[in-house]
Parts: C-alpha cells; sequence; structure tokens
C-alpha cells in the first residue's frame, strides 16, 4: 500500500500541470504494529506530513453491524494513528497545505473519534430522551 500511495503522490507531482494531492491513512498504532515494518513504511515516508495519535481512551468506533447490535459503538481496543500524505504540490500550495497541521482541522478529528465513545453516546442519548414528553 505505501508503495502505490507513494507512486501516486509523485506521479500527481509530475503531472502537467502538477496536481495536489492528499490521503489520510487510519491505521490501528497497537504496540506490535509499532514494531513492525508496515509501521515504518507509514511513518518514515518523506511525503508524510503530519500524524495524530488518538489514544484508545478518547476513541471508540461504529461495530460494523451496527443495525443488529444493540450498542451502535465499541470502545477502541488500542491507539490509533492518523497519517496524513501529501505530495510536493500540496505542500506548496496555501489552500491544501497540512504543514503546520491545522489546529482547528486536529480539534474537529479528536472530536470526530471521541464521538464514537460508548459512554459518551449513552449520555447523549439519555440528555435527549429527558426532554421527550410522554402521554
Amino acid at each position: 500500500m505505501c508503495t502505490k500511495l507513494g507512486a501516486l503522490l509523485e506521479a500527481a507531482d509530475a503531472a502537467s500541470p502538477p496536481t495536489a494531492l492528499t490521503f489520510v491513512i487510519v491505521v490501528a498504532a497497537s504496540s506490535s504494529m509499532r514494531r513492525g515494518t508496515a509501521w515504518h513504511a507509514l511513518t518514515q515516508t518523506p511525503y508524510r506530513r503530519a500524524m495524530l495519535e488518538i489514544p484508545l481512551q478518547q476513541h471508540g468506533y461504529m461495530a460494523g453491524h451496527q443495525h443488529i447490535e444493540k450498542e451502535a459503538t465499541r470502545m477502541s481496543s488500542c491507539d490509533t494513528a492518523c497519517l496524513f500524505w501529501q505530495n510536493n504540490t500540496a505542500t506548496g500550495d496555501a489552500r491544501t497545505s497540512l504543514v503546520p497541521f491545522p489546529p482547528s482541522l486536529e480539534a474537529d478529528i479528536r472530536a470526530t473519534f471521541r464521538s464514537a465513545v460508548p459512554y459518551i453516546n449513552k449520555k447523549k442519548k439519555k440528555s435527549t430522551e429527558g426532554g421527550k414528553r410522554r402521554g
């Protein structure tokens, strides 16, 4: 995957005219993953412009078959990393550059991950149900 994404970023830079291209890669960031060659390939590429690490206590995920589950979200079992890869054309354009990484974008991403934490969803559900009038 890393080789293919790198080739696509390189080709977009070499195109006439050059095309800005960004990839957001979301992967598990467990301790075993961090020791592997895939982690090294993901984090050591010259195209990596930013990386956010989301601790497991601060995010959940959709169950995948949430339409039949009692609880739609589940707590994450490990940290997650969001890696942002960009070609030089994207980094050189102020409209698309993630260097430096925009604090408002980071806050939005962290809030989105946090919204899937099961106990937060239960609190939201209770607070919205509490205002309903029952007949």
